[in-house]
């Protein structure tokens, strides 16, 4: 991968869904797959964790890296370096604005699978084109 220059991200947690289509994409016209993460946050206080909330990060690549986030299954345990943390703006169901934390870019690397072994399934992500709807 390129040097790029600027801040970037490493997430390790376990996959909330399949990889899927984006929801500006449900047809899978413009390539790219998108896997959710949460990861808990909080701070460990007289030696116990003591959760103060969840951030939701959504991992997302294009062309031939997409089939990698599509192999992805609920439950996988994934590790993404040197993504690239854009937030977005949405609406919710019910209408409200909200920022979306997305990662785009990265090596992304299954550590724990119910599917298949991890050995050969990591990929580094690329983002998708800037007129991808975002």
């Amino acid at each position: 991968m390129a040097d790029r220059v600027g801040a970037t991200i490493t997430l390790v947690g376990w996959a909330a869904s399949d990889g899927r289509n984006p929801a500006y994409d449900k047809d899978g016209s413009k390539g790219v797959k998108e896997v959710s993460i949460p990861l808990r946050e909080g701070y460990t206080k007289d030696g116990e964790f003591v959760e103060t909330g969840t951030s939701w990060y959504t991992v997302s690549a294009a062309g031939e890296y997409a089939d990698q986030i599509a192999a992805i299954r609920k439950g996988d345990k994934i590790k993404v370096e040197d993504g690239k943390l854009e937030v977005r703006e949405y609406q919710d169901r019910e209408g409200n604005t909200q920022l979306g934390l997305i990662v785009r870019y990265g090596k992304i690397t299954v550590r724990e699978s119910k599917d298949a072994p991890a050995d050969n399934r990591t990929a580094t992500a690329k983002a998708a084109d800037s007129d991808d709807g975002w």
